[in-house]
């Protein structure tokens, strides 16, 4: 009885009704969890606006079981959702670092996302979940940069096959998802907003009246000046937004 209710509760169908009606919503899709997996986040980057972007990660097989024979994939995505570029790299040392500027993308400016995945070619087999947060730092005409942690997981890659899934988000039939964030805004000169959507479906986004889709594995930005509250409405039940404000010159960037 206790396993049939168990697949009973881990139904996608049952938890979208869930979330649809308020009845003890799921946010996060957890039972990925006990795969063998690397998770990542949707890292947002920018080389448009003459910004530059610094991605610090470490090589937590490595770093957190021993493994010896390690190595990352990164996938980067435009905001439409166009593989601009796909790097895998066998040498890396604990803690490493990348600039991502318009050079990378032989000269491109844009903005969008992109996932890190671990591999190791002498997997075990081992229960083992990696999320790789990871800090990004932001760079406007080579000023000194502000610094952000990943936001939240997107994608999987499993160690075994090798397989790639996604959705830890769930969603909602209806946009009955509310978020504030706790922070007042009347004092900045410009506030951009960075969606990224973490879900393998098209969501609806809404923040303050300006109602917005987001297609699979795109990105989405949104402009504000002189506002001293944000509402964020969504049929996500998980998606927050990278911030930058903008206030005499000054920027800065976090989410909320």
């Amino acid at each position: 009885m206790k396993s049939f209710l168990s697949k009973i509760y881990k139904n996608s169908f049952i938890t979208l009704l869930r979330n649809t009606f308020n009845i003890f919503p799921v946010r996060i899709n957890k039972y990925y969890l006990d795969k063998n997996i690397s998770m990542s986040d949707a890292f947002l980057f920018r080389t448009d606006n003459n910004f530059k972007t610094i991605f610090r990660f470490s090589d937590l097989p490595k770093f957190l079981y021993g493994y010896k024979k390690t190595s990352i994939n990164l996938c980067f995505y435009d905001y439409t959702g166009y593989l601009l570029k796909e790097i895998n790299m066998d040498k890396i040392d604990i803690h490493n670092e990348i600039i991502i500027d318009k050079d990378f993308f032989q000269g491109k400016e844009t903005y969008g996302h992109f996932y890190l995945f671990h591999n190791i070619s002498n997997f075990d087999g081992k229960k083992i979940s990696i999320s790789n947060r990871c800090y990004l730092g932001f760079s406007m005409n080579d000023n000194k940069y502000s610094y952000v942690h990943g936001n939240s997981y997107v994608k999987s890659k499993d160690f075994n096959s090798g397989d790639i899934n996604t959705d830890f988000s769930n969603t909602s039939l209806f946009m009955n998802s509310k978020y504030i964030p706790q922070e007042n805004f009347e004092e900045c000169d410009k506030i951009e907003l960075f969606f990224a959507n973490p879900t393998s479906k098209t969501i609806k986004l809404k923040v303050n009246k300006d109602l917005k889709k987001i297609t699979k594995n795109c990105d989405i930005k949104f402009v504000l000046s002189k506002v001293n509250k944000i509402e964020i409405l969504s049929n996500c039940k998980n998606i927050r937004p990278m911030v930058f404000t903008h206030k005499d010159g000054f920027y800065d960037v976090h989410h909320c």
